[in-house]
């Protein structure tokens, strides 16, 4: 058999074991939760489908798609979603969920929402068999023009020769939020087909960012905010590993006073208020986070109040006390603050050891933790400005702020070269994307810099010659 045709072979069959091996953890895990309460020993007994998450990855070839879309969707998202089913946070706790919609909330990059229409406040919604056709159809072309071109735009300006290497970095994040966001619509208008989930946006267009709570928290990667939210910053701020209320899966929902929600950074949530897409952010209230617009839902141009994407909502409302058992304490400003600078640390340890696997570079560790753990006070720099600037009747303009925003952050030196620099120096070169790593003729900067031509500034990034230099 022809060497090429055996290695395909060989790589369905790990595709076929690893799905088929996950979604049989996840039939295993409903059945502990419904059998076991949150706690230590769900948490042990759920600890071998983490371990398969974690391991699944290394299925696949090093420096491959295959093994940085294992790593991302199991080893990040699945195991993070798992271990907190077993503390009794997060969506896959919510009762009435069938096995396949367990799974399916387990195993892929989506957000459900949640709300109160039909049932019990922080129910995750369903879609009338009759209309899932349709939601489907909308969340598939929604924003599709508007994604197909920034992922030209960003593929352009990564492999054209001319285009300057800061111009490179700043399109780079929009780029693969944009294609990713394809993929994550694409995502969920399959489950709402199969399952009747009614899922949220996973990427928010981030290129409207007017803040950089804003960004956090409300574009960039939600999937992966939720995740941190409910393992990391919710126990941090409750001081408790397990909710007082504990949800029990096979018991039904509880009524959760219905409050103001306010948004969570996409991969860190935030002790303060994130801005909504067209306006600057407000500054935080004295008795706590200000609340956020409602999100709207693909197709439709009002906003749904009581249907809130799972990751945009706190353990806290506006007065600062728990939701989770109808009034808790005060959570404090401090313990708010501490959850917010954990969960930037934890989301860049999650980025190393995400660049690690599917890499095998080691030099390029510790660049992703220092570029998240610097987020955070930068967040509370920016909230303290604005709080100023509005206080002296500065107007803040919404197109001042997109590009203020855009360029603190994208095209910053901490992005171009603790961010950014760590994945393009890690990378190893390919002539094609689909072609064997290190194949072809040209480096590393040719492949992003686009030639010969970029010579000087790949020598500046330590890229020359295509070699993985640290930066």
């Amino acid at each position: 058999m022809d060497p090429t045709a055996q290695g395909w072979l060989a790589w369905a069959g790990w595709v076929l074991a690893v799905a088929l091996s996950c979604v049989a953890s996840a039939g295993a895990v409903r059945a502990i939760g419904r059998s076991t309460p949150p706690g230590l020993l769900r948490l042990a007994l759920c600890l071998p489908a983490a371990a398969l998450y974690c391991v699944s990855p290394f299925a696949f070839e090093l420096q491959s798609a295959s093994r940085a879309s294992a790593a991302a969707m199991l080893m990040w998202l699945a195991t993070f979603k798992l271990l907190a089913f077993a503390l009794g946070r997060g969506y896959l706790a919510k009762a009435g969920l069938t096995l396949g919609q367990f799974t399916a909330l387990l195993l892929w990059p989506i957000v459900p929402v949640t709300g109160k229409r039909g049932g019990p406040d922080g129910r995750v919604q369903m879609v009338d068999r009759g209309q899932r056709a349709a939601v489907a159809l909308r969340r598939v072309v929604w924003r599709l023009p508007e994604n197909l071109a920034v992922t030209v735009v960003g593929l352009y300006t990564l492999t054209h020769p001319a285009v300057p290497l800061f111009v490179k970095t700043y399109s780079a994040a929009f780029g693969v939020c944009a294609y990713c966001g394809l993929w994550a619509n694409a995502c969920a208008a399959l489950v709402t087909v199969v399952h009747g989930l009614e899922v949220g946006p996973a990427w928010e267009r981030p290129w409207l960012q007017t803040s950089l709570g804003d960004f956090w928290g409300r574009r960039w990667n939600l999937p992966a905010s939720s995740s941190l939210k409910h393992l990391v910053y919710e126990p941090l701020v409750e001081g408790s590993l397990v909710p007082r209320r504990r949800p029990h899966l096979a018991a039904p929902a509880a009524a959760e006073p219905a409050g103001p929600t306010t948004d969570l950074p996409g991969a860190l949530p935030t002790v303060l208020p994130a801005s909504s897409s067209l306006s600057p952010p407000p500054p935080p209230s004295a008795d706590g986070p200000a609340t956020s617009p409602p999100a709207t839902t693909p197709g439709t141009s009002s906003p749904a109040p009581t249907q809130q994407p799972d990751s945009l909502q706190t353990p806290s409302g506006r007065n600062g006390r728990s939701n989770n058992g109808g009034g808790g304490p005060r959570v404090s400003k401090a313990a708010r603050l501490a959850g917010l600078a954990a969960t930037f640390l934890v989301s860049g340890a999650m980025h190393e050891v995400l660049l690690v696997s599917c890499t095998g570079d080691w030099a390029q560790l510790g660049k992703q933790t220092l570029f998240f753990a610097i987020q955070a006070p930068l967040m509370i720099a920016e909230q303290q400005l604005v709080k100023t600037l509005q206080a002296a009747r500065v107007p803040l303009p919404t197109w001042l702020c997109i590009p203020v925003a855009s360029l603190s952050l994208q095209a910053s030196i901490p992005a171009r070269y603790l961010f950014w620099g760590a994945y393009f120096a890690a990378v190893s070169p390919r002539s094609t994307p689909l072609s064997a790593p290190g194949a072809g003729p040209s480096g590393l900067e040719e492949a992003l810099l686009g030639g010969s031509g970029a010579a000087a500034a790949a020598a500046g990034l330590g890229l020359a010659g295509g070699a993985k230099t640290e930066l």
